[in-house]
């Protein structure tokens, strides 16, 4: 089974042609928008695409609130079949064929993400090496996808959540708690996986270590 890495935002800059402006607040506004749409899914995660699988099938999984975006943007350059879920916040949909997209709540998570997330491990199940996973990660996907590990109750993970937002914990740090708190984000996961491949790890920030 093969992994591709899809790296959205970044050092990704595209050349944007502005109206000439002599109001500095317009100039502002113009300047945001141009910089908004560089870097938006659609022009920057098309190019980071692979070649679909011979003789397998493509699946595509995601989280965070610019994933339903990311998912529209591989069904429109997508050469082939494609299936799969993302879950993102609400009110951040998009309207996507062939990938379901669900909407969740963020940064405390709700019944609709622990359900996603649920269903999302189960369609990773029966791979084989000749599938391809395509997984779509942005920021607020830890939040999202709210498996609770086994002994956990959703209402408990919530209540950790809420705590942590009141804290004043870095996000880095929030993020080393979410992930003993969810399915399938706990050390030691890869090395439960029955294939020899691992997949590419996608921080969300650069100092971050990749265990976070």
């Amino acid at each position: 089974m093969r992994y591709g890495k899809l790296l959205f935002g970044g050092r990704i800059f595209q050349e944007h042609r502005m109206p000439f402006t002599t109001d500095p607040r317009q100039f502002l506004i113009d300047l945001f928008s141009g910089a908004v749409s560089a870097v938006s899914a659609a022009k920057c995660l098309p190019s980071f695409l692979p070649q679909p699988p011979a003789g397998g099938r493509t699946l595509v999984i995601g989280a965070g609130k610019g994933a339903a975006a990311m998912a529209k943007a591989v069904e429109d350059h997508w050469q082939g079949e494609l299936s799969g879920l993302v879950v993102t916040r609400y009110d951040h949909g998009a309207d996507c064929k062939k990938i379901e997209v669900v909407e969740a709540a963020h940064p405390v998570p709700d019944e609709a993400g622990r359900a996603a997330a649920g269903r999302i491990m189960q369609m990773v199940q029966g791979l084989t090496e000749k599938d391809l996973v395509l997984c779509l990660i942005s920021g607020g996907g830890s939040a999202l996808l709210a498996l609770p590990a086994p002994g956990i109750t959703l209402e408990q993970k919530q209540a950790i959540n809420r705590a942590l937002l009141r804290s004043g914990a870095t996000i880095s740090e929030m993020n080393c708690v979410r992930k003993h708190l969810s399915a399938g984000r706990r050390p030691g996961r890869d090395r439960q996986r029955p294939d020899a491949a691992r997949p590419d790890h996608l921080r969300r920030f650069a100092r971050d270590p990749e265990k976070v």
